[in-house]
């Protein structure tokens, strides 16, 4: 594994701890509904299914360019 990976890696799991850690305080703070554990769900779509398609199972960059040419 090269260290450009592990570091990606490395933000994005750091990213995960902050958003649990605000998760949770969103639950404590307004309680376990329906409605907030959608709102939950969306936000994290948001921010890690971008990253993920990027990041994880999106591959080299490169590749994909010269794919398109």
């Amino acid at each position: 594994m090269n260290t450009s990976k592990t570091i990606r890696l490395f933000g994005i799991g750091i990213l995960a701890l902050v958003w649990l850690w605000l998760a949770w305080g969103f639950l404590s703070a307004k309680g376990i509904t329906l409605l907030n554990l959608i709102i939950l769900a969306m936000t994290g779509i948001i921010i890690f299914l971008p990253l993920y398609k990027k990041y994880i199972s999106g591959g080299s960059d490169d590749s994909k360019k010269d794919n398109k040419r």
